[in-house]
């Protein structure tokens, strides 16, 4: 059942000198208080108090004493060093392009990285080259390292952007490990922080959701999901109340609720305004149809999909295992096995043809053709090792 999973999260450090200065007295000690800094620089001690919170202004050839007093060059100081690079990762992560390139950059970054926003900030660029090359372990443990510095932002500073976006990350390393250490204590830090924040509270509950079904408790996992979708209708952002609309509706359908199911994919659908989103949730809701036997209503809706992906194409773009599946699911409705065999011929991976193959394989059983039977079962056997049933499959 396809959902509208959210991405990893990024963010940028806020313009602010002083306080990255401020944080990297912080990390040097005892021997960098304000006063200790202020006599090595030859400065009034409230004169640098009131250059550092933005109240007057700081010098160049201030900065660079500021700079030498800390032990690092200005370029440092100031984020020029790492300027380039990190325009460079973000495009990379950002396109999906050149990934180990990104990671060795991001592993330069935040190797360098001083004072408490950056170094959080650079691990976080160091979990999502991680995530998105699929070392969830990797970027598990550097999102936890990531987060612990993020709280201390949030609770000094009552800044929660950054936690906010590491939180969202870690749940998603969380539902695909399925390994849960570390939760509790994560989930009491955030629910305080964004309870009145209901874009980030439909987020976290999401997240949520998809935990507590993974541990198999579903009481709890329904509770989450329907909380997600009442923090998202509270937005009154329609894109957004549509996509947890439809990730409800997948729950229900994976509960055998599918009136419910129904009824949410339908409510959804009219506000899923770019074609790949209409066409998955079409996806769902046929399949949610066939379960309920409502064949007339299911292939009016195939025939939708199909004018979908016919105006797609026209525009130079295929979505081929979108009409292989639709081609699939027009056979269950028809109970007519030509369109499965359209799926066998089309240039779509192994995985949907295999979908076919075990349709065609029921269907001449179901028919008593051992003959075609056979054929197919051997087609099955060299696509995919699977043969549960195919509307309950994850990935159809």
């Amino acid at each position: 059942m396809k959902t509208f999973e959210p991405d990893t999260q990024s963010f940028v450090i806020p313009p602010q000198l002083g306080q990255r200065i401020m944080e990297i007295m912080e990390e040097k000690g005892k021997a960098f208080t304000q006063q200790a800094l202020a006599n090595r620089i030859g400065m009034n001690r409230v004169t640098l108090s009131k250059k550092l919170h933005g109240e007057r202004d700081l010098y160049l050839f201030e900065l660079r004493r500021i700079a030498d007093a800390l032990h690092l060059p200005i370029e440092r100081l100031l984020l020029e060093d790492t300027k380039e690079d990190q325009v460079e990762l973000e495009g990379l992560l950002e396109k999906l392009e050149n990934l180990p390139r990104a990671l060795e950059l991001a592993t330069k970054i935040s190797s360098i990285a001083v004072g408490i926003t950056e170094r959080t900030k650079s691990l976080n660029d160091l979990g999502r080259a991680y995530y998105i090359l699929e070392k969830y372990d990797e970027a598990f443990e550097t999102w936890l390292l990531a987060f612990e510095y993020a709280q201390k932002i949030a609770n000094k500073n009552n800044d929660t952007s950054m936690l906010f976006n590491i939180i969202a990350n870690l749940m998603l390393t969380y539902s695909i490990r399925k390994e849960y250490s570390h939760l509790s204590e994560i989930i009491s830090t955030v629910e305080p922080h964004f309870a009145s924040d209901p874009f980030r509270a439909g987020v976290i509950c999401y997240s949520l959701a998809k935990i507590a079904e993974n541990q198999n408790n579903y009481e709890a996992a329904r509770r989450h999901y329907h909380r997600s979708l009442d923090y998202y209708i509270s937005t009154q952002h329609q894109l957004s109340i549509a996509r947890a609309t439809h990730n409800t509706a997948a729950f229900e359908f994976r509960q055998g609720n599918y009136q419910v199911s129904k009824k949410l994919f339908e409510d959804a659908l009219p506000y899923l305004n770019d074609h790949m989103s209409k066409l998955v949730s079409l996806k769902e809701l046929v399949k949610t149809l066939l379960m309920m036997q409502e064949t007339e209503l299911a292939s009016t809706h195939i025939n939708t999909a199909f004018e979908l992906i016919n105006g797609v194409v026209s525009s130079g773009t295929h979505y081929a295992v979108f009409e292989a599946k639709f081609h699939l699911l027009k056979s269950m409705v028809s109970n007519n096995p030509h369109f499965a065999m359209k799926v066998l011929d089309m240039k779509v991976d192994d995985r949907t043809k295999s979908f076919a193959a075990r349709y065609l394989l029921d269907f001449y059983e179901d028919n008593d053709d051992s003959a075609q039977a056979i054929k197919y079962y051997r087609i099955v056997r060299n696509l995919s090792n699977n043969v549960l049933p195919i509307l309950g499959e994850e990935d159809f």
